[in-house]
């Protein structure tokens, strides 16, 4: 199947409007007894939802989105990472977002795309740049074989301390909170501690997190 670009594709009920009343969640609105980690793991996880959502057509390195999309998910990740705007890691807020937008109006994304699209919303709903990390981990290639494989993953980090040492989540800060959404289990939000847990073996992070 030829690469392509799936065109703008409607996702309803993943629209950012369904986003604008949830920092006013009764639960927190006025609440002084809800936490602000509280608060994140919450609106983190409604973000995770919502990418989800926006994800029609799925990452095209998941097995079960190219199954559920006919095989629609490989071309669309392929035709997006010929745009400018997805072509390389994103090292800006603005890259960030036009990644974002690319691969909300195609509906497919792998976790570089996904981890964009969590940033964007998070924005949406109030957070500061200087509060989003957005998080490139990468492991030492492994040997298969066809030769060396390179090996990583992206996601955004809530609340890093931005004087840490950027290759020690334990460094991070105890509010430290990672927004994984490409993650094929859950959770697809925890605690920047537990990154080793789930993602053992890294061999370094590459971080991009704007100055306060």
């Amino acid at each position: 199947m030829a690469d392509q670009d799936a065109g703008s594709v409607t996702t309803g009920k993943c629209d950012l409007t369904a986003l604008k009343g949830i920092s006013a969640d009764p639960r927190f609105a006025g609440n002084t007894t809800v936490s602000a980690a509280d608060k994140n793991r919450y609106l983190a996880g409604v973000v995770v939802g919502k990418v989800n959502c926006d994800m029609v057509f799925g990452a095209s390195d998941k097995v079960k989105d190219a199954v559920k999309s006919e095989g629609t998910s490989g071309p669309c990740v392929r035709g997006m990472r010929k745009k400018p705007c997805c072509k390389y890691r994103p090292s800006s807020a603005k890259a960030i977002e036009e990644m974002a937008d690319e691969a909300r109006r195609r509906g497919c994304g792998n976790c570089m795309e996904q981890a964009a699209i969590a940033w964007a919303y998070l924005a949406e709903l109030g957070y500061e740049p200087s509060r989003l990390a957005y998080v490139t981990a990468e492991w030492d290639p492994y040997r298969t074989a066809i030769g060396e494989i390179p090996h990583n993953h992206a996601f955004v980090v809530i609340d890093r301390i931005q004087a840490s040492s950027k290759d020690t989540p334990f460094a991070w800060g105890p509010d430290a909170l990672v927004c994984d959404p490409w993650k094929p289990d859950p959770p697809n939000v925890y605690p920047a501690t537990d990154l080793p847990i789930y993602w053992p073996g890294v061999k370094n992070y590459d971080i991009f997190q704007p100055p306060k």
